[in-house]
C-alpha cells in the first residue's frame, strides 16, 4: 500500500514539476506497477556467475520510477536517457554523464564510480537533482542495493 501512495504522489510531483527537465507536464502517469522480484539477489556475486538479472530485476525499478513521460521515456528523456524496457541498458552501461563527463552512467564492476548511483544517493548529487525525482527518500535502499549488485558483478544484460 504504501508503494501505491508513493507511486501516486510520484506522478503528481512529476506532473508539477516535470522530473527536472524544466518543463511542466500535462497528462503524465507512472506504470502503477510493483518492483516484485527487485528484493532478490545477494551482493558480490561468486565463482563468476551474476545473482542479478537485468531485464527481471533491473528493468522493473526503472519502469516503475523512471521511464514515464516527462522524466525517462522516449518522448522527454530528461538529460537525454530513456530507461524504457529495450533502450534503458545501452543508454546506461559505459555512456558517459551528460551532467559529469568523463563519468560514466554505469561503469560495470564498479558502482562507487557509477554516477547512477550518486544520482540515486546523494542529496544533492554534483548535478541536478536525487532521483527519482519526488520521490521522499529516494529509492529504497534494497532496490539501490540491487543496482549497485548488478553494477559490481559486471553490469551484465542478462544474468550469466
Amino acid at each position: 500500500m504504501r508503494r501505491t501512495a508513493s507511486l501516486v504522489l510520484l506522478g503528481l510531483l512529476v506532473a508539477a514539476v516535470g522530473c527536472g527537465s524544466g518543463r511542466t507536464l500535462t497528462g503524465g502517469s507512472t506504470s502503477g506497477g510493483t518492483t516484485s522480484g527487485t528484493t532478490g539477489g545477494t551482493t558480490g556475486g561468486t565463482g563468476g556467475s551474476t545473482t542479478v538479472d537485468f531485464a527481471t530485476q533491473i528493468q522493473p525499478i526503472f519502469n516503475d520510477n523512471c521511464a514515464f513521460s516527462g522524466c525517462h521515456a522516449a518522448d522527454t528523456a530528461s538529460g537525454g536517457m530513456v530507461l524504457e524496457s529495450g533502450s534503458a541498458y545501452n543508454n546506461l552501461v559505459n555512456v558517459t554523464s551528460t551532467e559529469v563527463a568523463p563519468d560514466k552512467r554505469v561503469l560495470p564492476g564498479n558502482s562507487s564510480a557509477s554516477y547512477i548511483i550518486e544520482k540515486l544517493t546523494r542529496n544533492p548529487p554534483r548535478s541536478g537533482e536525487r532521483m527519482p525525482l519526488g520521490v521522499a527518500g529516494g529509492l529504497p535502499s534494497n532496490e539501490i542495493a540491487l543496482i549497485r549488485t548488478w553494477i559490481d558483478e559486471g553490469a551484465h544484460p542478462a544474468r550469466q
